[in-house]
């Protein structure tokens, strides 16, 4: 009884209104949940985030009729492309701006459709991907890629359609299979595995494949990415550890750096992140570090 209690008044009338829609019909809670499952929330951008923001030139771009902000830092040769997470925004990778600009590259990033300052009302990986694919076609390909959680799996799902060869990818936090994600916001609400069922189903029409297809272990060595390096906390409460490491072990091009008391989100803050990124895009050789 005391778990109950512990729950965010918002997750418990949700649970409380799912479980009475169970009763009378999975499918519609089944529909119900998907819709859900694809509304992001938006949050206020931090202070020293928006520090970031504004010193970005910034341009608005269509994209399957949404309003898209993308953000440009420097004036390099090179491009490199930030990619936020579920709920996040460009600001969230501001960290990295400064060293890519030190580095002489354009470092580039974008509010995904239903975050940060753009429009619409859902996301979803393959809509993150539209966007990465429009920005291909107005810049060229990247030569760095630094994504974050969602965001990670987003540019995955990217450079297995786009077959692009981008030399260095850095992933900070990432899921691994879809059907995992699905599982976890299943348990979350509280459903019966008939509308599930549905839930799953549903999803599968909005994003135009099998929930089980998106498995990045699986998928990673077909595309064109030349050296990966994952970080990731061992204690992350929204993406387990073990996701990380299980891409990792199954593909060889990709490194894994363990972190201790990052978080999910500090982490992209964090002096020990920002030292490890430094090496990895100069010209140290990372070694493959396994977990343990």
């Amino acid at each position: 009884m005391a778990a109950k209690q512990s729950l965010p008044i918002q997750l418990r009338l949700i649970r409380t209104g799912f479980s009475a829609m169970d009763k009378i019909s999975p499918r519609l809670t089944g529909r119900m949940a998907e819709r859900l499952f694809f509304i992001p929330r938006k949050y206020p951008a931090r202070d020293r985030e928006r520090e970031v923001l504004a010193q970005a030139n910034r341009q608005v771009i269509k994209v399957k009729n949404e309003d898209i902000q993308l953000y440009r830092w420097g004036t390099g040769s090179r491009n490199a492309w930030l990619v936020h997470g579920w709920e996040g925004h460009a600001g969230h990778l501001g960290a990295f701006v400064s060293p890519l600009v030190e580095q002489g590259y354009s470092v580039w990033s974008f509010d995904a459709p239903a975050h940060g300052a753009s429009t619409g009302r859902t996301s979803s990986i393959p809509q993150f991907a539209e966007v990465l694919h429009t920005m291909l076609d107005l810049q060229g390909s990247p030569e760095l890629l630094v994504a974050h959680s969602m965001g990670s799996a987003a540019s995955m799902y990217f450079a297995l359609q786009s077959q692009v060869h981008i030399p260095k990818a850095v992933f900070i936090t990432s899921p691994n299979r879809m059907g995992d994600v699905l599982d976890s916001y299943s348990k979350m609400i509280s459903i019966s595995s008939k509308s599930v069922a549905h839930l799953k189903a549903f999803a599968e029409q909005r994003i135009g494949f099998e929930i089980e297809e998106m498995d990045v272990s699986k998928l990673a060595d077909s595309t064109q990415i030349g050296q990966a390096l994952y970080m990731h906390d061992r204690k992350d409460k929204i993406i387990p550890f073990a996701y990380a490491q299980a891409i990792c072990d199954a593909w060889d091009k990709a490194s894994l750096i363990p972190m201790e008391g990052k978080g999910h989100y500090r982490i992209l803050w964090d002096d020990q992140t920002l030292a490890e990124f430094r090496k990895f895009i100069g010209e140290v050789k990372m070694p493959r570090i396994e977990a343990v």
